[in-house]
């Protein structure tokens, strides 16, 4: 078995992918780390900072026992030097430009502040195609169908990446994509009932 991550750059395919260590999207052409074991995607330099798969269980999960040591070995509060901060998680002393805590991999708060947000992929469409269902008739069935699927899509996004936003939007459009689901299946419905011969 191979044990050697596969290094890469960023494809077409796992561009927007969340990296599991810091929750960053991984962008197009970047230097990017492939879990040989289960297959997760990482920045480089997270995988590197980790020394592994943040995966619990994955064979390539750094030694639990170099964790604990680096823990136990960490200073206790002390001046600090230019660059540096306290994690606010841990308490662990890292550089003040750190994506995640290389103690207990979070995310730092001013990481938190620093990450542009924007709305999640899809957000917006899911509240375009719940209105447009609204009123196109029987084609609200399709059109609310749409809705729930990039309402769902944008949902999940969301939950896995600190900077998207949009929950609201995405939500308002699963609301509306039901109703014209709902809405444009009575309206077949009635159509069929009241064809001739019926």
């Amino acid at each position: 078995m191979n044990d050697t991550p596969k290094r890469m750059k960023a494809n077409r395919a796992l561009e927007g992918t969340p990296c599991v260590r810091c929750s960053e999207a991984l962008a197009f052409g970047e230097d990017v780390v492939v879990c040989n074991a289960c297959e997760v995607p990482y920045h480089a330099d997270c995988w590197d900072l980790a020394g592994g798969c943040s995966e619990e269980g994955c064979e390539n999960e750094p030694l639990k026992q170099l964790e604990t040591q680096a823990q136990v070995g960490a200073p206790e509060k002390e001046e600090l030097q230019p660059g540096m901060m306290y994690c606010p998680h841990c308490g662990n002393v890292i550089p003040r430009n750190s994506r995640t805590c290389s103690y207990c991999r979070k995310i730092p708060a001013v990481s938190l502040h620093r990450l542009s947000k924007k709305n999640a992929p899809g957000a917006v469409a899911s509240l375009v195609y719940g209105i447009i269902g609204l009123f196109t008739c029987w084609l609200g069935v399709l059109f609310g169908i749409i809705a729930i699927v990039h309402s769902n899509q944008a949902r999940k996004k969301i939950a896995r990446n600190p900077r998207f936003t949009g929950e609201g939007l995405a939500i308002a459009g699963l609301i509306l994509g039901i109703i014209s689901l709902v809405w444009g299946g009575l309206l077949v419905l009635i159509t069929i009932v009241n064809i001739p011969g019926h």
